[in-house]
């Protein structure tokens, strides 16, 4: 990869996390989280920017994200229909003496939430949220395999519904609508969302304000609330602790309110009140500046590119909305930072690519003369004049 000032700017919360992490602990600590996050931060990014070499490797990236979930879709559907952990039995009956089979108390609405191998079902949420959009990606590139492809969103759909996860299932939603309307250039669509949006603001708002009594309440009374406002009651629980995690973060406070608030689910909280204004600042800082060059490159680009970009861009906002709804778990981790090097610099790829093949290599001049065209001949005029 050839690098560029935004790639050392994306991966500066490597070092300052590392750093802030070695102030509140000591200097192994420094480099024992610098380790860990070159291979769960670093490493997926650069692999993306990477293979944003040619759209081939785009492409044959794509289509692993896409049969890998397609296959793990069968197995979370499976899971959450027949109430049984199929792989991890899988497992236990391979290796008895490891146990494999903690996650058995996961259930929503009468049905088993599917984990497959992921380690809780939002996490798996996540994952299939974003593989929607990337399948959508692999569509548009190689239109050829567009059926396989629609199969492959359809699949992560539904795994990601089997996951009974109300965070990833809005998000990818949500997401599908404004790619499907931005790419087609449904302005009016867009039009009527927004205006809906400003009709139903004070209503939600009111909404709001009645939840955050309630959850208020339900804190002081109880000391703890129910499923549905447990998000809302994190920002109450935890929200006088960023005032107080000074520029480094302070990783005990990440339980110290364990008995209010279970975990922290919310990966933009737990990552300013892990690494403090200087990690969670320069983490939030890298995002919001990726976005922002993204979504004005998608609305710039040509027809032919954009609904490829656009997809690349949209799965990482599903998985950016996801974020909200579950803390910053390695088991997704590494996907967030491989989609970000994805639509890191798309033109890589995207820009000499799009127009051909998505197995044509280096770019050939057209010598062929009008009668060898129409013979439907590929080889370049020289090598027909060397074997005639």
């Amino acid at each position: 990869m050839r690098w560029r000032p935004i790639d050392f700017f994306a991966l500066l919360p490597v070092l300052t996390f590392s750093v802030s992490y070695g102030l509140t602990t000591d200097f192994k600590g420094f480099y024992h989280r610098l380790g860990v996050l070159c291979l769960d931060w670093a490493a997926p990014y650069m692999f993306a920017r990477s293979v944003l070499r040619t759209p081939a490797a785009l492409t044959r990236l794509l289509r692993s994200i896409a049969f890998s979930a397609t296959l793990l879709a069968f197995f979370a559907v499976y899971e959450c229909r027949m109430a049984t952990r199929i792989l991890a039995l899988l497992w236990h009956q391979l290796v008895p003496t490891l146990d494999v089979l903690p996650h058995l108390g996961y259930w929503r609405w009468g049905f088993m939430r599917a984990v497959a191998t992921f380690g809780e079902p939002i996490a798996l949420g996540v994952f299939f949220a974003t593989a929607t959009l990337l399948a959508c990606a692999w569509a548009s590139i190689e239109p050829r395999r567009a059926r396989a492809a629609l199969f492959a969103c359809t699949a992560c759909l539904a795994g990601c519904i089997a996951t009974l996860s109300r965070g990833p299932i809005a998000s990818v939603v949500a997401v599908l609508l404004g790619y499907w309307a931005v790419t087609r250039k449904r302005w009016i669509l867009v039009a009527v969302l927004l205006g809906i949006a400003a009709v139903a603001a004070p209503f939600v708002v009111d909404f709001a304000k009645r939840v955050l009594v309630d959850t208020q309440t339900d804190l002081t009374v109880s000391g703890n609330t129910s499923s549905g406002q447990y998000r809302l009651a994190l920002f109450l629980i935890y929200g006088k602790s960023i005032a107080d995690v000074s520029f480094f973060g302070d990783p005990t406070l990440v339980g110290a309110e364990y008995e209010q608030a279970w975990s922290l689910d919310n990966s933009y909280l737990y990552l300013l009140i892990l690494g403090g204004w200087v990690g969670g600042g320069s983490f939030l800082g890298v995002l919001g500046v990726n976005l922002f060059r993204s979504g004005a490159l998608v609305l710039r680009t040509e027809e032919r590119r954009r609904k490829t970009y656009g997809a690349l861009l949209a799965g990482h906002i599903a998985i950016v909305v996801s974020m909200t709804d579950v803390w910053f778990s390695p088991t997704f981790a590494p996907l967030f930072w491989l989609t970000m090097g994805l639509i890191a610099f798309p033109d890589d790829a995207l820009g000499r690519g799009m127009g051909r093949p998505a197995h044509a290599g280096t770019t050939q001049r057209n010598t062929m003369s009008p009668g060898q065209r129409q013979s439907g001949s590929l080889r370049p005029l020289t090598q027909q004049t060397r074997e005639m």
